[in-house]
């Protein structure tokens, strides 16, 4: 999806003792790859995700359930550990956490145009300097 013009992939797992590494490896390869500036795992309770499919209540209940979720995002700092940076939020802490990456993606994206013109601005000064 696109919002504010910024790519977002989500990849979601059932949590398993692989879940972590799993959506770590793909969420940065989706943001190598350019398929995303943003790219958010999330890692659910499988339990209750079929309670609320069997009761046709998902929406209820993913508003209150507890997700595991990290968020990368274009030009981040790598980390190491695959357990670092996972926090557990409800689905309105996962909304909040993708507009502020979104957010960050686009205001990096428009500082790196600002320089590039100060940059060709000054290319441009120095070069019609040395013609005179």
């Amino acid at each position: 999806m696109r919002l504010n013009g910024v790519k977002v992939i989500l990849e979601g797992k059932f949590s398993s003792s692989s879940a972590y590494s799993q959506l770590e490896k793909q969420c940065k390869q989706r943001i190598e790859r350019g398929l995303s500036e943003v790219a958010v795992g999330v890692v659910y309770d499988p339990g209750k995700i079929r309670t609320a499919i069997h009761q046709k209540k998902i929406r209820d209940v993913l508003s209150e359930m507890p997700l595991s979720v990290k968020i990368w995002r274009y030009g981040q700092s790598e980390d190491s550990d695959n357990q670092k940076g996972w926090n557990i939020v409800t689905i309105d802490g996962l909304v909040t956490g993708i507009r502020d990456a979104v957010n960050n993606v686009a205001s990096d994206d428009t500082l790196a145009k600002a320089v590039e013109r100060i940059e060709q601005g000054v290319d441009t000064m120095a070069s019609n300097l040395l013609d005179l």
